[in-house]
């Protein structure tokens, strides 16, 4: 008889059903009275640990403290400081704690107004601004008029307009000089003056400053506006999940067999969370040790502290069956969704004589193609 099953999920498997699934699969009038019957059970484990590591930081914010800061509870200790137990293995939840008295704030060297006066302008609001700027469509020069070359005296022969009436567009029509007073002399830009006058400040010589918009004061670049700032030190209680998988040994079934097992396979969970459960009766021998081992290991790491620890192991029950009156097959019995079900492999016996008789059959084309060569 197999061995009793011992965790949750599908059981071991009785000889009588082993048989009878093996039987199915023979040849009629084959019997799987006398098979042989081999335990080779497979196991997986996953042990997750939930580890908890603690620091203090330094924080500092621009303005008063957060709410969010206001809000955390006070700790004088942080390696005795008490927070919620985790729920599960998963709960990878960090805790903020604030240190008793550590928060304060300052107000800034603003004066608390968050304003500074402005370097460019030194407080003052304007800047130096060049009252008039050079005509962009005579460029100052002689061509302001045509009648006095800019300058308000009329040269003569130089110019008589009823000789020189304006052509081109309306735009570039020239215009009667301010200076002169000669009609259609003149730039249309500067009316024949050589510059026009300053728009940004209109023609006092001082302009709005352009750092702080004519306030005299910017945002204070040590405060950033906020008028203080405030600092603390949090304690941070950080949980890891961290989960590792035992690389236990086995027997592995021949290629079809194996790949029929891995597709259909049932395997059942039994979940150990108490350092003394006892671990599962369905092992191969030499998994309990290693399994026992793996799951007492000390995980966490340094500066870390184990706060739970869950050992997660999966079974297969697995059986390799041979029967006396099909030598050259082998069978792998085990439970699925679909009841019992068993892969039929060829045994190592039976694939080397077909490939010993496959090599052979190689080298006699090879001989007989060399004598027809020849």
């Amino acid at each position: 008889m197999a061995e009793a099953w011992s965790g949750d999920g599908v059981g071991a498997l009785s000889d009588e059903e082993i048989r009878e699934a093996v039987r199915r699969r023979l040849k009629p009038g084959l019997s799987a009275a006398t098979a042989k019957i081999a335990a080779l059970h497979r196991s997986r484990c996953t042990v997750v640990h939930l580890s908890e590591h603690r620091r203090e930081e330094e924080r500092a914010v621009d303005g008063p403290p957060p709410k969010v800061v206001l809000g955390l509870k006070v700790y004088d200790d942080l390696d005795t400081a008490q927070v919620p137990a985790p729920r599960s293995v998963d709960d990878t939840s960090t805790t903020r704690l604030l240190l008793r008295e550590s928060l304060r704030e300052t107000p800034c060297v603003c004066g608390g107004s968050g304003r500074a006066q402005c370097t460019t302008c030194e407080g003052a609001t304007t800047v130096d601004c060049p009252p008039r700027l050079g005509c962009k469509e005579c460029g100052g020069t002689a061509d302001a008029c045509d009648a006095c070359d800019g300058k308000g005296r009329v040269r003569k022969g130089r110019f008589v307009p009823e000789d020189a009436p304006p052509e081109g567009p309306a735009s570039l029509a020239r215009v009667k000089c301010a200076k002169c007073r000669q009609p259609g002399a003149a730039c249309p830009g500067c009316r024949g003056l050589g510059d026009i006058p300053c728009t940004r400040c209109d023609a006092t010589g001082r302009a709005p400053c352009p750092e702080c918009e004519g306030k005299g004061s910017i945002t204070c670049a040590r405060c950033k506006g906020k008028g203080s700032r405030s600092t603390w030190t949090e304690g941070r209680v950080e949980r890891e999940r961290v989960e590792k998988v035992a690389e236990l040994p086995e027997r592995h079934a021949p290629g079809r067999a194996r790949w029929t097992i891995n597709r259909h396979a049932l395997w059942s969970r039994t979940v150990l969370v108490e350092a003394g459960d006892p671990l599962p009766h369905l092992l191969e021998p030499g998994h309990r040790p290693e399994l026992d081992r793996f799951r007492t290991a000390q995980r966490p790491g340094a500066g870390r502290t184990e706060l739970l620890r869950t050992v997660r192991v999966e079974q297969l029950p697995l059986y390799h069956v041979r029967v006396a009156e099909a030598p050259n097959q082998e069978f792998y019995v085990f439970p699925s969704r679909d009841g019992v079900r068993v892969a039929v492999a060829m045994t190592t016996q039976r694939a080397q004589l077909i490939t010993g008789a496959a090599v052979v059959a190689v080298l006699l084309v090879l001989a007989v193609l060399l004598l027809v060569v020849r």
